[in-house]
């Protein structure tokens, strides 16, 4: 990631269409952005540990 830090990181299960997979999402500006596995703590403001929970997308308000 480059050298902006997010406001969210949300380590958990990423449910995409058929895809289900462990997943660490970065959130910035209220958007996803950056999805991937084993995602630093350091690129986040604020992480959610979400181990056992499903990560959906969805559109926002």
């Amino acid at each position: 990631m480059s050298a902006q830090i997010a406001d969210v990181l949300v380590m958990g299960v990423l449910v995409w269409g058929d895809n289900v997979t462990r997943a660490d999402v970065l959130i910035l500006d209220g958007g996803v952005r950056e999805v991937g596995s084993d995602l630093s703590r350091r690129d986040a403001r604020r992480v959610i540990d979400a181990a056992g929970r499903y990560i959906l997308p969805g559109g926002r308000s």
